[in-house]
């Protein structure tokens, strides 16, 4: 799946031990810059911010579900935006939502603004409002949004939660993103400490920098890799790579006799434009072969001839 691999780096960035908004804010704002820093701009991205809170208590106090309800509102609301049109009220109904409760859960996730309306003297509202207006002060407001259908659907999130999104209509799923989750570390035995933190992942984050033409062309410094041929030869790559060194030219040594095609695959890979091949029969000749991998071309050389290709 796009965005998906076997294995992949993440970058995690959390704040613990302060319960606050300040906090949330934080956090929400160093995401964004981490973005802005890597060349995204409003247009590129957004973020989309809820409070566990405030929809657990639309949930519970104005839709009257009980806790089985809840549960099953709460993963339904989960995966509302992946699904097509009428699905979601579907999978409510499937589960015997009322036609009453499943208005109301649909006016309430339709909900952009919470000021002046009869959410915001709730708890979670009050959070949520609060958190824009950090946000402003970080001047990073206009890349965020309230969305109720944000939930992160983890259960241990305690209240503010976030994901950033990526604008583009090639790459619409989530890219990262967090919250509050200051009931956590009971399950290692502590009391209920406060945190609040995000995980970025390598891989759509990656996507995300292709599709805007933002990643840089990472051009090795290496100007040329020595492959080994094989075990005798060793001793004479490794005297080659010394001499290249010395006169001021950045060398890569392969590390241990590998078939040719792997070794000149691992400089293309890692963007050296040349490889050294010194074989048998360059031995024989007091001669160098350097492969030029971008032009796909080869030359013998004598070692002068090496020095003056190189610089």
């Amino acid at each position: 799946q796009k965005g998906r691999l076997r294995e992949h780096n993440q970058l995690n960035v959390d704040i613990l031990g302060v319960k606050s908004i300040d906090t949330d804010a934080e956090i929400i704002a160093l995401s964004i810059e981490i973005l802005k820093s890597l060349g995204g701009i409003k247009d590129y991205f957004s973020v989309k911010i809820n409070n566990r809170k405030l929809t657990n208590y639309v949930l519970k106090e104005d839709v009257k579900l009980n806790e089985e309800q809840l549960f099953i509102a709460s993963k339904a609301i989960d995966k509302k935006d992946k699904l097509k049109v009428g699905e979601f009220e579907k999978m409510l109904s499937d589960k015997d939502f009322s036609t009453e409760q499943i208005d109301k859960i649909v006016e309430y996730l339709e909900t952009r603004t919470l000021a002046n309306t009869r959410y915001d003297h709730v708890e979670g509202a009050l959070e949520i409002m609060e958190l824009f207006n950090k946000l402003e002060k970080y001047k990073v407001s206009e890349y965020c949004e309230f969305v109720p259908s944000i939930m992160r659907g983890f259960d241990y999130y305690t209240s503010t939660v976030f994901e950033v999104f990526d604008r583009s209509p090639e790459n619409t799923r989530s890219m990262f993103g967090g919250g509050r989750y200051d009931d956590l570390l009971k399950i290692f035995g502590k009391d209920s400490f406060p945190a609040v933190g995000f995980g970025m992942g390598d891989v759509t984050l990656k996507e995300f920098l292709t599709i805007h033409s933002l990643l840089p062309d990472f051009n090795s410094n290496t100007k040329v890799m020595i492959t080994i041929f094989e075990e005798e030869l060793a001793e004479d790559s490794i005297s080659i790579a010394q001499k290249l060194r010395s006169t001021g030219i950045n060398s890569e040594l392969y590390p241990t006799p590998s078939k040719l095609d792997k070794q000149l695959k691992s400089a293309d890979k890692k963007g050296i434009p040349f490889v050294l091949i010194y074989g048998p029969e360059e031995k024989a000749k007091n001669k160098y072969q350097l492969k030029d991998l971008k032009k796909r071309e080869s030359e013998l050389l004598t070692f002068d001839e090496l020095l003056v290709k190189l610089k």
